[in-house]
């Protein structure tokens, strides 16, 4: 119930295929913001290295991030502490 029919060769269903697997890939994404004090920036290196930045931007004692975060990752960072803002 969940194949796509497509053609490589007559170039049909393609889109229809990178929608589903991004579906399936991202089920657990959510957007959020994670604002991460100067004194905890290996926080943002596991940010940058674990989900994808949209935006960032930093003020005098912080970093902010737009992220696109899984529900692990999330998990680890309440692990770590760090609290987050779905969007």
């Amino acid at each position: 119930p969940d194949a796509v029919l497509v053609s490589a060769r007559e170039k049909l269903n393609l889109e229809e295929l990178k929608d589903r697997v991004y579906e399936t890939v991202c089920k657990d994404v959510i957007e959020a913001i994670v604002t991460v004090p100067f004194s905890r920036m290996d926080v943002a290196d596991y940010l940058h290295t674990h989900c994808e930045i949209m935006k960032k931007n930093y003020t005098a004692n912080e970093g902010v991030f737009w992220v696109r975060i899984t529900a692990q990752v999330q998990a680890q960072l309440k692990r770590k502490g760090i609290a987050l803002k779905k969007l």
